[in-house]
């Protein structure tokens, strides 16, 4: 199983935000082909670089992305 690319991961995430508002780590998991650890070390990686926030619990994260990434306009609100 081959994984993809940071470009290609922006990509994925773009198309996927076009058709969905929230992201889970196994949606994630899925479109990027990793595992689970690889998924959360990646997911926790763009919280920190503030392009996906979790709206959900921390122990149950939903990430939403952040305006101006992943196709998501920079006047839309960050809200829950």
């Amino acid at each position: 199983r081959l994984e993809v690319t940071a470009n290609q991961h922006v990509m994925k995430l773009k198309e996927y935000f076009a058709d969905h508002d929230v992201l889970i780590r196994s949606d994630f998991q899925a479109l990027c082909g990793m595992a689970r650890t690889t998924a959360n070390v990646h997911l926790k990686r763009l919280q920190q670089e503030g392009k996906l926030k979790n709206v959900g619990k921390p122990t149950q994260p939903i990430y939403r992305a952040m305006p101006g990434y992943y196709g998501v306009s920079r006047d839309a609100k960050a809200g829950r």
